[in-house]
């Protein structure tokens, strides 16, 4: 058999685009990503609950550590893992792997929404932040910092001019934390001030008296 028949007769597996576009914007590991890949590849090949040891094995992790990778992935909304009874009445879980397919449809939905900006525009917010911080900081973001950042846009609803003031605000007092553009994010969204207009104006009253 040449090597191009057994390429063929080995089969194929699709993965979207938009994973690998968006996998930047995400705040996976590569390790989480892999292991994604992996279990995706299962998902899409068989049915049932897979042998993490036997996909551990082929993307050459320890099972312990694909485990964690898979937790990790569940609670980063990346894979919903069920419980599900079969036919012989045992339980076994189910991994769904389209969340993460749904995140990068609505980031691809953010980019349609940018396509008349100028190209040097273009980087999704969150990344623009990133940048930011990084350079402010001096330093690369761990990805629990990147996930924080993602929460203020995400959850809090924090505008992306307020996280620079707030980040402007650190740099002076030489902070360089998100603990401490948090607590400022905080103090500002309780004294209503959700605009970086009604910051300055309000900095402004203070710098008066």
């Amino acid at each position: 058999m040449s090597e191009l028949e057994a390429l063929v007769r080995g089969g194929q597996v699709s993965f979207s685009k938009l994973i690998f576009e968006h996998y930047a914007d995400s705040d996976l590991t590569p390790s989480e990503l892999l292991a994604y890949l992996f279990l995706s590849e299962f998902v899409q090949e068989q049915s049932g609950e897979p042998d993490l040891r036997q996909l551990a094995a082929r993307a050459k992790m320890r099972t312990a550590d694909f485990s964690t990778m898979l937790s990790n992935l569940s609670s980063k909304g990346a894979i919903a893992i069920r419980t599900s009874k079969a036919a012989d009445g045992r339980l076994h879980d189910v991994y769904d792997v389209t969340p993460l397919l749904q995140k990068c449809i609505e980031l691809e939905g953010d980019d349609v929404n940018a396509a008349q900006t100028p190209v040097q525009q273009r980087p999704s917010t969150s990344r623009q932040i990133f940048g930011q911080i990084e350079t402010e900081f001096g330093r690369p973001l761990s990805p629990i910092e990147q996930q924080t950042i993602r929460a203020w846009l995400r959850d809090d609803h924090y505008n992306p001019e307020l996280i620079t003031l707030a980040l402007r605000e650190a740099v002076l007092n030489q902070a360089y934390s998100l603990k401490y553009m948090d607590r400022i994010l905080i103090n500002w969204e309780k004294n209503h001030l959700t605009t970086a207009e009604a910051v300055k104006q309000a900095q402004h009253r203070l710098d008066s008296l």
